[in-house]
């Protein structure tokens, strides 16, 4: 599927909700997500993860995980 997160690498995280940026980072932190710490838009967030460890948690939190658009995040540098 198009939008179906990989099992592992990048992914773009969006937020049903408003979120401040600090607690969008730690959410997606906390589910075991890499983050480069910049948004890539309003309620949006690269990641490198596991989809595993953070498609239900974050769902169950009102956030989307999706595959990220190709060439996002490839170059990052995680945290």
């Amino acid at each position: 599927m198009v939008f179906s997160p990989p099992e592992r690498g990048p992914m773009l995280l969006v937020s049903l909700q408003p979120l401040s940026q600090t607690d969008f980072i730690n959410r997606a932190r906390t589910a075991g997500a890499l983050t480069s710490g910049q948004p890539y838009g309003s309620q949006t967030l690269l990641v490198v993860a596991n989809r595993a460890s953070v498609l239900m948690p974050l769902l169950n939190q009102g956030i989307l995980v999706l595959r990220a658009p190709v060439g996002c995040g490839e170059d990052a540098e995680p945290r």
